[in-house]
Parts: C-alpha cells; structure tokens; sequence
C-alpha cells in the first residue's frame, strides 16, 4: 500500500510540476508520466534503501539527535539522483536546470517521507 501511495504523490508532485513551470519541466503524455514514475520510486526506493539506511545504520547506529536531520537531508540527495536519472533515461520526461530538479526532488523526499511516517 505504501509503494502505490507513493506513486500517486510522486504523480501529483510530477504533473503540478510540468503545470506551474512548463519552461523547466516537460511531460510528453499520460503514459510517459507513469512510466516516470514507477521509475522515478523504484529508483528512489533502490537508492534509499542502499544510502539512507544502510548508511544511517552503519555509521549513525541512532545514537545521534542529528539523526533525523542527516537523513532528510540525504533523501533529498537520493531523490535528486533518482529524478536526475529518470530525467536523462525516460524520453519524454524532462527536468532542465538545477533548481526545478532540486525543488522536486525536496517536494517529494518531504511528502514520501511524511507519508512513510504516517503509515508505518
């Protein structure tokens, strides 16, 4: 249930995206904006799993306050990458500019994150 709404979250924030700034972000059709977005969360899932975790646990073992702030921060890296990825692979699917890919990849990483705590 979290993977799927994950998605809707991801497709909201794309979509609204390609709405208020179409000069930044571009979106061919419906079919390219799902395609993206199931690529856009596996990736983002896959890279989570692998630094924000994997490195939380290892190096922090949750013993720091800053904890929390360490792992926002590194979920709005993963979500940079991740949009960055999806942006360059997807034809049809286009980010331009580091701001706009910044600025998406906060919006989601905040939104997923809050859902992930709301329904864990």
């Amino acid at each position: 249930m979290k993977f799927f709404i994950q998605l809707l979250i991801t497709g909201i924030i794309f979509w609204v995206s390609s709405k208020i700034f179409p000069d930044y972000v571009a979106i061919s059709d419906t079919r390219t904006l799902v395609i993206a977005v199931i690529a856009y969360t596996v990736l983002s899932a896959f890279l989570t799993f692998i630094i924000v975790d994997t490195l939380l646990a290892l190096i922090l073992d949750g013993q720091f306050v800053n904890a929390n702030i360490l792992g926002c921060c590194l979920s709005i890296i993963t979500s940079y990458v991740a949009l960055t990825a999806t942006s360059t692979h997807i034809a049809g699917f286009e980010v331009v500019g580091f701001v706009p890919k910044l600025c998406i990849a906060f919006c989601t990483a905040l939104f997923i994150s809050s859902s992930n705590r709301d329904n864990s």
